[in-house]
């Protein structure tokens, strides 16, 4: 291979490379760069850098949220000219951009400090007595009771003084 051929070569592969980081396809590569199939492209980049590119997480995040944002506009737009199927196709567009987005999240409840456990203890308490499932005048302590055949035998309770 000349030195000529070399560098159209390794212009080539470094296009490749571009134009696999900005999330295109192998086969897209190929087409616009005139390679015979997606495996030559492939093999190019192999040859010249060693490796693959693989575009990085927050590039794909942008591209899959464009992506969906491309979809966004005709599926509402089918949904309003009442196609078949389009409310489901804009309902599986939305919940994929809200995934992407974190928003479906699940609520977490992060307790870092015995006060914070204490207020959450008590907040529940207090909501458990205004359900009626805690008699108004319980108070904090602890109950120890022997329980034979359903029925507690031998009850002790102690109060905590804090």
């Amino acid at each position: 291979m000349s030195r000529k051929q070399r560098a159209d070569a390794a212009e080539r592969a470094s296009r490749a490379w571009q134009l696999r980081v900005s999330g295109s396809t192998w086969q897209e590569i190929a087409d616009q760069l005139g390679y015979v199939s997606p495996s030559n492209v492939y093999r190019a980049c192999m040859n010249y850098f060693g490796t693959v590119p693989q575009p990085d997480k927050s590039f794909r995040i942008e591209m899959w949220r464009q992506r969906l944002e491309a979809l966004w506009g005709p599926a509402l737009r089918d949904v309003q000219e009442g196609r078949a199927g389009a409310i489901r196709a804009a309902t599986t567009v939305a919940q994929r951009a809200a995934a992407l987005d974190g928003l479906d999240a699940p609520t977490r409840v992060s307790v870092t400090s015995d006060a914070e456990i204490d207020a959450w203890i008590d907040d529940y308490a207090r909501l458990k007595r205004l359900a009626g499932e805690l008699p108004a005048e319980a108070e904090e302590g602890d109950i120890f009771a022997e329980v034979v055949e359903d029925e507690p035998v031998g009850i002790e309770a102690s109060r905590v003084d804090a």
